[in-house]
């Protein structure tokens, strides 16, 4: 939540996003009025609102939390984005405040699922660190099973998943 008193208008900004001239994204920003008005002023054509916020308007504010979920387009959606109603979309939903807790911005932006994927990078040597306490015993209990003939094969601490269609098989 955007987390301003009730009685305090928001101003509602809607963008459609396009990457190689299709449709990628529909952008929601969500502020109180008095930054609303002055985004809504300002050439948006080329920028983001965030930009605009922090170097136009010299508001000082950091992102408090990002939610990532995956939904279904509904009709609204599916016509901006140009898919089918139920298409697999991701939705992110960030919320940006100042330093005193006050609300600058909730942005809601549903991407496509078939144009758009989301990478983390993982901290890499606390992950190792952490791994080498827990699996070198299950290591060897696996290896006495297996047979002195057959290795364990273990995947890399962040391998790297390439984006596309991925299936488990059993």
């Amino acid at each position: 939540a955007i987390n301003v008193p009730p009685d305090e208008p928001i101003y509602h900004i809607t963008r459609l996003r396009t990457f190689e001239k299709k449709s990628l994204a529909v952008h929601e920003s969500f502020m109180p009025l008095e930054y609303g008005v002055q985004v809504a002023k300002l050439d948006l054509s080329h920028t983001s609102v965030i930009y605009e916020l922090e170097h136009t308007l010299g508001i000082a504010f950091w992102e408090d939390h990002q939610q990532i979920e995956a939904v279904v387009a509904d009709t609204v959606m599916a016509n901006l984005l140009d898919v089918p109603i139920g298409a697999p979309l991701l939705l992110l939903t960030r919320l940006y405040v100042t330093e005193e807790n006050r609300a600058v911005v909730l942005f809601r932006s549903h991407y496509r699922a078939d144009r758009y994927f989301y990478t983390i990078k993982l901290d890499q040597r606390r992950n190792r660190t952490a791994r080498r306490r827990a699996d070198p015993p299950k290591l060897k209990a696996q290896s006495e099973k297996a047979g002195s003939k057959e290795k364990i094969r273990r995947k890399p601490a962040g391998t790297a998943i390439k984006p596309g269609r991925h299936t488990s098989r059993p």
